[in-house]
């Protein structure tokens, strides 16, 4: 491919992004570190289609992160590509409970979404994140795991609304 790669933190959830470096909420310091090159080999592990090593590595990365949105969402995305079908759908669940009850980003369903070939889901996630200016969409155009829906019409509606539009 011709496009270039997007940071590797794009895989977390939106506002996420950066938590690997700034450390999400009640992870001690010195495993930021640790989780930072974990969550690195996962998410190159992922996109190698290498599953056998990127599950484990999000599980415990997952516990790491005291089970963050964007951490559980990368653990999702990972069991969807897999075809791992059931497993993703727990953590879909988990998050939408977690959603009614606190704040999760609707950019956290849209990967795993896109990695189960629901477009319809991931479409209303989008339409959701888009509500709530979530800076996932900001990479419509470049990030690998919009491609299954470019050519759907609504993701050409929403990268004109997000003002991406050529």
């Amino acid at each position: 491919s011709t496009m270039p790669s997007p940071p590797r933190s794009l895989a977390t959830a939106p506002g996420e992004s950066v938590m690997v470096t700034a450390g999400p909420s009640g992870v001690d310091p010195k495993d930021r570190i640790a989780i930072a090159n974990a969550l690195h080999d996962a998410v190159m592990a992922v996109e190698d289609a290498r599953f056998e090593k990127a599950i484990p590595l999000l599980e415990k990365t997952a516990l790491m992160m005291k089970r963050s949105p964007g951490s559980v969402e990368l653990l999702a995305t990972a069991y969807a590509r897999a075809g791992q079908r059931r497993q993703a759908l727990r953590l879909i669940d988990e998050l939408k409970r977690r959603r009614q009850a606190g704040y999760v980003p609707a950019g956290a369903f849209i990967n795993p979404y896109l990695g189960l070939g629901d477009y319809d889901q991931a479409f209303l996630w989008m339409e959701r994140g888009y509500e709530e200016q979530s800076n996932i969409l900001q990479f419509l155009r470049v990030h690998p795991f919009f491609d299954p829906v470019r050519s759907d019409p609504r993701f050409a509606d929403l990268e004109r609304r997000v003002g991406l539009a050529q």
